[in-house]
């Protein structure tokens, strides 16, 4: 299997196209995963505040328990801290779903930014890249007359005619010598040979 072209020039657009494509693919990679973790820190409040509530929780749990065992004022005051306990549990509910939005964010904007210009990229450049291989792999030997109009159809003129004389009436005739010259370009420069 042939990656890139035998033709000097247009192997040397290939590479530097692959190299170009793959610094795109790393550089928008790296986009997504600097937003996510921008996006990510901005739940850091969040998640201390939920171990903040979580321990005062706790603490005001075993205070209830130690301020009920206090004879006539236990029991009023253990429901005022245990209505005051329930509250604070709530908020750490509260800073747990936010964290969990957040982060769910920081995700989705970190797959959004390093997925979407990729997709687009390589949806682009990969099928011609699979076409130019596919027709690299050719098995068994090659027409040249195919070859030869495949030349005088696809490159400019000027440079069909530093390669020999008079390309089309050269291959109207059937000239073995124009058509070899013709093939031979061409199938360096589709990479065949």
């Amino acid at each position: 299997m042939r990656l890139y072209s035998g033709h000097e020039p247009r192997r040397r657009r290939q590479i530097t196209t692959d190299l170009l494509v793959g610094l795109w693919v790393v550089f928008w990679l790296w986009q997504g995963w600097s937003i996510a973790s921008s996006i990510d820190q901005a739940a850091e409040p969040t998640r201390r505040a939920e171990v903040i509530t979580t321990r005062m929780a706790e603490d005001l749990t075993s205070l209830k328990s130690q301020v009920e065992a206090v004879p006539l004022l236990g029991g009023s005051m253990g429901s005022i801290i245990f209505t005051m306990t329930q509250r604070v549990e709530q908020l750490a509910e509260l800073s747990a779903d936010g964290t969990e939005t957040v982060e769910g964010m920081a995700w989705k904007a970190g797959l959004g930014v390093a997925l979407t210009p990729n997709v687009l990229m390589l949806a682009t450049y990969l099928p011609r890249r699979a076409r130019f291989v596919r027709r690299a792999r050719v098995e068994g030997p090659l027409d040249p007359a195919v070859y030869a109009l495949r030349a005088i159809t696809t490159q400019p003129t000027d440079l069909l005619r530093e390669l020999v004389a008079d390309p089309v009436g050269g291959w109207r005739a059937g000239d073995p010598e124009t058509i070899r010259a013709l093939a031979e370009f061409q199938a360096r420069y589709e990479g065949v040979r």
